[in-house]
């Protein structure tokens, strides 16, 4: 069984020599993300890993067709980056990576929440300034909010769980599938009735057709004015000038967001004394209303060990006995 792995970071060069004595095999590591450029170097191999930031694409596709592979997985749980058409017409399978610690996210975001209703981002900047006033930075406290989060499975109900420990006034959710253990904690609502009684929002959601723009000129409108957005699933799921439009109108109080739109080749790079050349994301960079870390809350070490684990455990499935649990339909 030959592995190709693009985009190895050194962070996950521990985890990576654990997987390979649990399955017994050696991979092919590539430091850099697939695309056209070095799609070659999986010609050979019976099965490919990349993550979500690598392009797999048409063209990619065809490439690694060609090649006669015919299995392929990311180790992130998002895979808006594979073209599943052509996926299903090349007879390809593909997994992804859905079971990675939830923890890591729900810790992050409630970190994020806590950052914006606290200004703990402002009041660091003026103590580096040795600026110790109080003005103009008055907190809000959970307790007395009530909480919207769009998209409950695993992430979304772990959020929901540990928000529940801070007492909100009220949690609602939204998601296609009704889940009897978000019950216990929140309760379902349409996403219109989400927007408009919330007021803090969390994105916990895949990036889908339907789910593209799900935060936009229209769904802001509904919005009760001081709502606060988190976003720790997909940039697109925001439409960033309409979410910028909406902090310079007053009606959102604060944006903290671990993802960007237009995130390729900005996030997960040291772009020290570089000109960033995107008017939007400098917008955001430069609004103290906004937090922006570096799609970054998956980042923990119990997390990065499952997806390296769990992406190779994928390919080893489909090879060894034909299917995996982590299989993405494309239906």
């Amino acid at each position: 069984m030959k592995i190709i792995m693009y985009a190895v970071r050194d962070y996950e060069k521990t985890a990576i020599d654990l997987a390979e004595q649990k399955f017994n095999i050696i991979l092919t590591k590539c430091p850099d993300l697939l695309s056209i450029d070095n799609v070659y170097l999986a010609e050979g191999h019976d099965a490919i890993i990349f993550t979500g930031s690598c392009d797999a694409g048409s063209e990619i596709l065809e490439k690694l067709s060609s090649y006669n592979i015919k299995y392929i997985t990311t180790r992130t749980a998002g895979y808006d980056n594979i073209d599943l058409k052509v996926l299903k017409r090349l007879n390809m399978k593909s997994a992804h990576v859905p079971l990675y610690s939830p923890n890591a996210i729900s810790e992050f975001t409630v970190l994020s929440i806590l950052s914006i209703l606290r200004k703990y981002n402002i009041m660091i900047s003026r103590v580096q300034k040795q600026n110790y006033s109080l003005n103009n930075n008055i907190g809000r406290e959970i307790r007395n909010m009530n909480i919207g989060v769009i998209g409950a499975g695993r992430i979304g109900l772990k959020v929901i769980e540990t928000l529940d420990g801070f007492t909100p006034k009220k949690i609602l959710a939204n998601d296609i599938v009704i889940n009897k253990n978000v019950e216990k904690y929140a309760t379902y609502s349409s996403l219109e009735t989400l927007l408009k009684e919330s007021d803090i929002i969390t994105l916990h959601t895949n990036l889908t057709d339907s789910t593209y723009h799900i935060i936009n000129k229209e769904s802001i409108k509904l919005m009760k004015d001081g709502v606060v957005i988190i976003n720790t699933c997909r940039g697109a799921v925001v439409d960033t000038k309409a979410l910028l439009d909406g902090i310079d109108s007053g009606k959102i109080a604060g944006y903290a967001t671990d993802v960007y739109e237009y995130e390729k080749n900005i996030l997960h790079y040291n772009l020290e004394g570089k000109i960033i050349d995107d008017e939007l994301f400098n917008r955001l960079k430069n609004n103290d209303k906004v937090i922006i870390s570096p799609h970054s809350a998956f980042y923990t070490d119990e997390a990065v060990e499952n997806m390296v684990e769990y992406s190779i455990k994928n390919i080893y499935d489909y090879i060894e006995i034909g299917s995996s649990d982590n299989n993405i339909s494309t239906d």
